[in-house]
């Protein structure tokens, strides 16, 4: 199976993964890492090391944009138990 894809594509694509990185990366400072870290069970330093350029907010913007996820509402609700 060939894939070819053409560099006004993967401009775009680029493009739309960093989006949705800003996006995830917008939601992290305005619901802050420690809140985030309580309502999904993980230290807060993690959540700084997910956000370092090789860490996995990056690689999941790209996975997102991948399979042609955009959410189209932005609201983000966090509840923590």
């Amino acid at each position: 199976m060939e894939l070819s894809i053409d560099m006004e594509t993967t401009i775009t694509r680029k493009s739309n993964a960093k989006n949705i990185e800003a996006k995830i990366r917008n939601g992290i400072q305005a619901h802050s890492a420690i809140r985030i870290a309580e309502a999904i069970g993980v230290n807060p330093s993690q959540i700084t090391r997910w956000q370092s350029e090789d860490g996995i907010i990056p690689k999941m913007a790209r996975l997102l944009d991948c399979i042609g996820y955009d959410s189209p509402k932005q609201d983000l609700k966090l509840v923590a138990e």
